[in-house]
């Protein structure tokens, strides 16, 4: 997920996670979670794995957007340390105005 994340890659894969119910004696932790957090009836490994996998996305997606958004920021610093007038302020909004459609994907 993170290098087609970087990259825009097309990778895929399988995951494979059998339903296998929680024993609330066993791991109270786990079962709790699920059943109270996530709000499913019936715990099982399964939704543990599918948060992780959201959880894990939505990370990926925010670090990718700040690192874009970071490098637009030092892109802006070097246009305004030019020389040339003509120009910069309209590149400067430019990267400026991508900078908050990124941030709304936040």
């Amino acid at each position: 997920m993170q290098l087609n994340a970087e990259e825009g890659g097309n990778r895929k894969y399988i995951l494979v996670q059998l339903p296998e119910a929680i024993d609330p004696k066993k791991n109270k932790t786990a079962y709790n979670f699920v059943k109270n957090e996530l709000g499913v009836e019936n715990p099982t490994i399964f939704e543990i794995t599918k948060e992780r996998l959201v959880r894990a996305a939505k990370k990926i997606k925010e670090e990718i957007i700040e690192k874009k958004i970071s490098e637009k920021e030092k892109e802006i610093e070097e246009i305004r340390a030019r020389l040339d007038i003509e120009s910069k302020e309209e590149e400067i909004n430019k990267l400026q105005e991508e900078i908050k459609l990124l941030k709304i994907k936040i």
